[in-house]
């Protein structure tokens, strides 16, 4: 299930975002709002996100996780979930 608004598009997450929601984690600036912590690899942040993206094939979904962009440029802003 996508979303939008005027000037954003949310996306499901897919694993063709790992690289940006690893980065996003990876900055101390974003790790004070994030109960997680700082991911100490890639790897971790795939283990993550691992059960959200598997939800996606359950016949009652629990869980939902979107990617944030601007419209405008197609720019990863942010995660929600």
């Amino acid at each position: 299930m996508d979303l939008e608004t005027k000037r954003l598009e949310l996306k499901e997450v897919t694993w063709d975002d790992l690289e940006d929601i690893h980065n996003l984690h990876s900055f101390p600036e974003v790790d004070k709002y994030n109960t997680l912590g700082l991911p100490k690899n890639i790897d971790e942040t795939k283990e993550v996100i691992r059960p959200i993206i598997d939800d996606r094939k359950a016949e009652n979904r629990k869980l939902f996780f979107w990617k944030v962009l601007l419209k405008e440029t197609n720019e990863f802003i942010g995660i929600g979930a």
